[in-house]
């Protein structure tokens, strides 16, 4: 079996900038994850076990922490990194590399860091090299089937496509010169194969190979609508099994009260309760329909959608000073410390900066004292009601008359169902207005500068029509700050992507230490 992939990364991928002013391709998001889990996941699925990364020394670090994130440390210590700076061609890559990892010299597969094969490839059974060419048309060689070789385009500027598969590479080392492509180096191939790539080479490419992976393909649950009557939804693996149950259980709560039942759809539970029927309602997902209203229409849709949520937190819930206390400090403070400790060695110069965009920013123990400070005088006021805990515009609809419906409800915290802070719900509501959550999840984020204290971002303009007028009516000090916790967390969330958890990260910190100084 071949148990050893080089992967050639060492190039500037001037080609995806912005988005690579200060990280390795390797590290894009290409719609689910990273580029470096698609290749990595995929070949530990073929049976490989040991993976050279040729990279510039400044991001090996960056990396091998990023990998720390999904990996553990069985697979990490299989994975090794071989530092190379200049940007001679691949050739001087590949082979300068294997010079000092003779592990890497017979039965090699090479690849560069920017491609990987759409279907699953039989690596079993080659006993002979193999030369595998894209059937992409831009590419620089291209296999003539005439005369059994390859042939070189005349144009230099399109990409080198290439993964091999090669018995013995230590008989070409110091047999090429600087500018040569492996391809050219190595001349003699027991086959030529052309093959289906998934190619992130450049920013139109990274666009599409995105649209490939599908960023909002389900595989979580599915949903089937049956004769526009009920939809069915089911879990897809174990976790969701979980989810589904609780939220199956969180419905059953909201029926015993009869002043709610209206706001949430119509449920059949099956008995193992890891799917269920709903009726189906033929309204419109708020997501859909929001960003394409004028200032007027968007605010009648904000109005209606503060009275279901005024609807929904008429059923109070007397608690303890102390148990709520407890319960606040749980998901207010002592879950964003122990999310942002899990990826603080992935956020760029996390001790260093204390300039976001031109605004100050506090160091993160500072938020986390500040955090305290607050809770100790807002839990005298903080009011418990029955709440949804996840009233995005995601889960929610409209029908014709405006009359706003909540789905997909979270379910339980501590002992308590559909139990927790009013004010969660009111700030996760402003969170999909105020914040554009739902562009921001589509977005595509840059890093334009570090410098010794700063880090400047580059990100999508939304066009939030009614700012001031949801500012005004929802804003409050609490919200406000509760509204930027749950930001925050989002940074751990959405690890898969790099960009987006470090903008995430840095964009909140700014917002809530702005908050704090505010009030």
């Amino acid at each position: 079996m071949i148990k050893n992939l080089i992967i050639a990364a060492s190039w500037e991928s001037s080609r995806l900038k912005p988005y690579t002013n200060y990280i390795p391709k390797l590290m894009l998001n290409l719609g689910k994850k990273p580029a470096i889990l698609y290749i990595v996941d995929y070949r530990l699925k073929q049976g490989v076990e040991n993976i050279m990364i040729i990279i510039h020394s400044k991001y090996i670090q960056l990396l091998t922490d990023y990998l720390h994130l999904f990996y553990s440390e069985e697979v990490i210590n299989h994975i090794r990194f071989s530092p190379k700076d200049d940007c001679n061609w691949s050739a001087d890559a590949v082979l300068w590399a294997i010079k000092n990892n003779i592990d890497f010299q017979k039965n090699v597969m090479i690849s560069w860091c920017d491609i990987f094969p759409k279907n699953d490839l039989d690596i079993d059974n080659w006993n002979q090299s193999i030369c595998f060419l894209t059937n992409e048309w831009k590419c620089r060689y291209w296999y003539d089937h005439n005369v059994n070789e390859i042939v070189k385009n005349s144009e230099d500027n399109w990409d080198v496509i290439w993964f091999y598969y090669v018995n013995d590479l230590s008989q070409y080392l110091d047999k090429y010169e600087l500018w040569q492509d492996l391809v050219d180096v190595i001349k003699k191939y027991d086959k030529w194969i052309n093959l289906d790539f998934i190619d992130y080479w450049d920013l139109e490419k990274l666009e599409k190979t995105k649209t490939i992976f599908n960023d909002f393909a389900r595989d979580f649950n599915s949903l089937e609508i049956l004769d526009k009557k009920y939809v069915h939804k089911e879990a897809l693996n174990e976790k969701w099994k979980t989810v589904i149950k609780q939220e199956i259980n969180a419905y059953k709560e909201y029926y015993k009260y009869e002043n709610i039942r209206s706001i949430f759809p119509k449920i059949y539970p099956s008995f193992e309760e890891t799917w269920f029927f709903m009726n189906y309602i033929n309204w419109k997902e708020i997501r859909k329909v929001f960003d394409d209203l004028d200032a007027e229409w968007q605010k009648k849709l904000i109005d209606s959608f503060d009275e279901t949520l005024q609807e929904l937190h008429k059923n109070k819930v007397e608690l303890d000073s102390q148990r709520k206390y407890d319960m606040c400090y749980e998901e207010y403070v002592w879950k964003i410390e122990k999310r942002i400790n899990s990826i603080k060695k992935c956020i760029i110069w996390f001790d260093k900066i204390s300039k976001v965009n031109w605004v100050d920013v506090m160091k993160f123990y500072e938020i986390l004292s500040n955090l305290k400070e607050w809770l100790n005088n807002y839990i005298d006021t903080a009011e418990f009601t029955i709440v949804h805990w996840d009233c995005t515009f995601s889960n929610s609809m409209i029908d014709g008359n405006w009359k706003v419906i909540l789905i997909d409800p979270r379910g339980k915290f501590w002992e308590f169902w559909v139990v927790w802070d009013k004010n969660y719900d009111i700030a996760k509501f402003i969170y999909s207005t105020l914040t554009c959550y739902d562009k921001f999840n589509i977005g595509n984020f840059s890093i334009e500068k570090i410098t010794e204290d700063e880090i400047v971002y580059q990100k999508e303009s939304y066009d939030n029509k009614i700012i001031a007028y949801i500012e005004e009516k929802y804003l409050n000090k609490d919200t406000q700050i509760i509204l930027w916790i749950i930001r925050l967390w989002l940074a751990e969330y959405i690890k898969n992507d790099f960009l987006k958890m470090n903008w995430s990260y840095w964009e909140w910190m700014k917002q809530l230490s702005s908050a704090f100084r505010l009030y």
